[in-house]
């Protein structure tokens, strides 16, 4: 039996001289020795087998693998070729003693009830391993994704160390994509089924409350379809970065969602929302002069009161007014017509500002830099009156 497990297995083809050449055969006697005992014993039915003591099929995969599938099949195999060769054992010494039919039938009927009992066992050690080695790997998974995160973040070496103990293929570059719940949602966590099914290998973070993905760089459609597997999530897409700069690109992302929850930026809905066309899916790529200039609230502060000054001699209602048309004349550089239309109002209201505008900076306006870094105080204006009603700082995260 043990020659034919050999040849017919290719999994127990080694050594026969090796400790699992002589495993297999320890566990063949084992399981020969106990039937045969089950036999004598008149103990033919499935619960016989005292399955605390009673083992002897993991003599037979001892040093077999049996996270794997491949494994499995293969102790299967064995387990088959094993009851095959009993029966014909038994079935031969039956017709030379001339022991009846009737007792032959029982005596087949206990082997192949035996038999499925081994391979019962075998499924469930199959099943406690990988149990065992998918918590372990999770337990890796999750100290690479935080180490990932952190900045300064890990050499590449310690990356690489980590990749490999956790089975996750090392990308040349990720994107780190940033996850808060989509209005009342309750979602309790971000697992990682759905992404797999859809073809993502991506790191989920153990953090409930602001959870985030790092997923190998992939094209904007793939992204797409990582939203459509995060219907109740709100999601901010950082720039693909290498490795080492996770932390960079979870930091961005997290800023971009919290200048979408002031209303600094526009948020797409939701995949659950009602007639919703796309993910509530942003990307950083999209917003990196916001991201820019919330970096560093205080600086933008000084840049603000400095290069809009002037509007301080109108009152705040006209100001915001005024700040408005000269973002629009900033941004299209066109005629009265044009402004007016991005606004909404008459071309002669446009001119009447306009005119008062040039009153108020004079050849500012006409000065490349100037007009440069007016456009950029009155952007960040606009970022710090979100801000406003949200008391967190714009720079958090």
């Amino acid at each position: 039996m043990t020659r034919e497990i050999r040849c017919a297995v290719p999994e127990f083809g080694g050594p026969e001289r090796s400790s699992f050449g002589l495993d297999i055969r320890l566990g063949v006697e084992r399981a020969l020795a106990e039937f045969a005992d089950r036999l004598a014993e008149g103990a033919a039915a499935p619960d016989a087998l005292d399955r605390t003591e009673a083992k002897p099929v993991l003599r037979i995969v001892a040093g077999a693998n049996l996270r794997h599938a491949a494994a499995l099949d293969a102790v299967q195999a064995a387990l088959r070729i094993g009851a095959r060769m009993t029966w014909q054992c038994l079935a031969q010494i039956g017709t030379e003693e001339g022991i009846p039919a009737q007792r032959m039938y029982r005596v087949a009927e206990a082997v192949f009830v035996y038999g499925e009992e081994l391979a019962g066992q075998v499924r469930a050690a199959h099943a406690e391993a990988r149990a065992r080695t998918d918590r372990e790997i999770l337990r890796r998974r999750r100290r690479l994704v935080e180490q990932l995160a952190s900045v300064p973040g890990p050499s590449r070496a310690s990356v690489i160390e980590l990749a490999r103990a956790a089975r996750w293929p090392l990308p040349a570059t990720v994107r780190v994509v940033a996850l808060r719940r989509a209005g009342s949602s309750e979602v309790a966590t971000v697992t990682t089924a759905p992404l797999l099914s859809a073809g993502f290998d991506a790191l989920v973070s153990g953090d409930a409350d602001d959870p985030y993905l790092i997923v190998p760089e992939t094209g904007p459609r793939a992204l797409l379809a990582l939203a459509r597997e995060l219907p109740d999530w709100s999601a901010a897409v950082g720039p693909p970065v290498i490795l080492e700069s996770a932390g960079r690109s979870l930091r961005w992302a997290r800023r971009l969602l919290d200048l979408a929850d002031r209303g600094a930026v526009a948020m797409p809905k939701p995949m659950s929302a009602p007639n919703s066309a796309k993910p509530a899916l942003l990307h950083c790529t999209d917003h990196l002069s916001a991201l820019l200039l919330s970096a560093d609230e205080p600086l933008m502060r000084v840049l603000v009161e400095r290069r809009l000054a002037p509007l301080d001699a109108v009152s705040a209602q006209r100001r915001d007014r005024l700040a408005e048309t000269l973002l629009s004349w900033l941004e299209c550089r066109g005629s009265a017509p044009e402004v007016a239309r991005r606004l909404g109002v008459h071309a002669q209201t446009v001119r009447y500002r306009l005119r008062h505008l040039e009153e108020l900076f004079g050849d500012a306006l006409q000065d490349p830099d100037s007009r440069y870094e007016l456009e950029l105080a009155l952007r960040g204006r606009a970022l710090l009156h979100s801000a406003e009603a949200n008391p967190r700082s714009i720079a958090a995260g």
